[in-house]
């Protein structure tokens, strides 16, 4: 008899256990396929399926989980090691992050420079007048190259993740519900002052004051994990979670094509994240959770696969993340195809494979006698 869902975890080659939720690791990991699709293969059959929810996708569900993981292992560093110790682990996750932004950042000044014709897309050295403003505007993180603007809003929760993490430790968890509500209403109200640019002066595609309240909310989760996932078994949780998403959802398909009120569009847009995409990106994860712990139950040899790919998924979005950025500057495929969609088969094959070496490498580090 398998374990009860939400207990189920995952061990790396070798035995060595992750301490990772399975059921997160397997909605991350197809959060990580929808992205995929997203951005190799728009309009093909993959992304068809992969997008049934219309007003949810990859990206949002990798930000939320992102919150999530990171509330559960800074609980569990402040209780088992102490606060500074899980402070300082947010920040050396940032710094990783902020190095991989800064990479993606010069790979695109050389695609512009190696290929004029993107220069439309990605910023040029020249113009941001020169190397040095150039350094400097990528160094502050004014420089989100299309497709890959998650990083540097990775990058800013992290850093402002040791402030909540203080918060929660003296059970000021309304203190940060109330900062996370402030910082979302002055996004929506000042949306051209926090929103990350694609390079100084040019709007970008992600407010970051907005996208931080799906962030620290389930950050807020995560800390609580241990509550979080016995109310998760309720299935009066899930009826209502699913009712949600259910009705918006279909909603979204009945009128899609169709004159929809501002206030609908506001309320459900994307890059601003409005409210409604909030709310449906929890509904969308509560009503996931018991439906793949339970696929988790039935075929683990599936899952599994899925799951690898979500204990990666940093790694994974940085591949494709270069992908998006080279492959387009020498092949302009049409990205609605047949091609299309086996490409992007193919990419979460190498995915999948680059985290079975990590995940060799890590075992193989662990059994290494101390």
């Amino acid at each position: 008899m398998p374990p009860p869902l939400y207990q189920q975890r995952f061990s790396a080659p070798g035995g060595v256990a992750t301490g990772r939720e399975a059921t997160v690791d397997i909605i991350r990991g197809l959060c990580i396929i929808s992205m995929v699709f997203a951005h190799v293969a728009l309009g093909g059959i993959g992304h068809t399926i992969t997008h049934a929810a219309v007003w949810y996708d990859g990206a949002m569900g990798f930000v939320l989980l992102s919150g999530l993981i990171v509330g559960i292992v800074q609980q569990k560093t402040v209780a088992r090691v102490s606060l500074r110790a899980a402070q300082l682990k947010a920040l050396r996750r940032a710094r990783l992050v902020y190095l991989a932004h800064l990479s993606l950042c010069v790979l695109a000044f050389v695609v512009a420079a190696v290929f004029p014709a993107r220069d439309e897309i990605y910023a040029s050295v020249d113009d941001l007048g020169g190397v040095i403003p150039a350094a400097v505007a990528t160094l502050l993180l004014q420089i989100n190259p299309s497709k890959a603007a998650i990083l540097s809003l990775y990058v800013i929760l992290l850093l402002a993740t040791p402030i909540a993490s203080w918060l929660m430790r003296r059970g000021r968890v309304w203190v940060l519900v109330a900062v996370v509500i402030v910082v979302f209403v002055l996004g929506h109200l000042l949306p051209e002052l926090l929103t990350s640019p694609r390079q100084p002066g040019e709007f970008g595609e992600i407010n970051v004051a907005a996208w931080q309240a799906l962030y620290f909310l389930a950050f807020i989760a995560g800390w609580h994990w241990a509550t979080v996932r016995k109310a998760l078994r309720s299935p009066v949780l899930w009826v209502i979670a699913a009712g949600v998403a259910a009705v918006v959802i279909g909603y979204a398909h009945l009128t899609q094509g169709r004159g929809r009120p501002s206030i609908v569009w506001w309320a459900f847009s994307s890059g601003q994240m409005g409210p409604g995409t909030i709310v449906l990106a929890f509904a969308v994860m509560v009503t996931l959770f018991p439906i793949m712990g339970w696929l988790h139950s039935k075929i683990p040899s599936v899952t599994g696969v899925i799951a690898r790919i979500g204990r990666r998924s940093l790694d994974c979005y940085i591949i494709l993340a270069i992908f998006v950025l080279l492959l387009p500057s020498v092949w302009a495929y049409d990205r609605s195809t047949l091609i299309a969609d086996v490409m992007a088969v193919g990419m979460l094959a190498v995915m999948w494979v680059w985290c079975r070496v990590r995940d060799a490498r890590v075992a193989a580090k662990s059994e290494v006698p101390a």
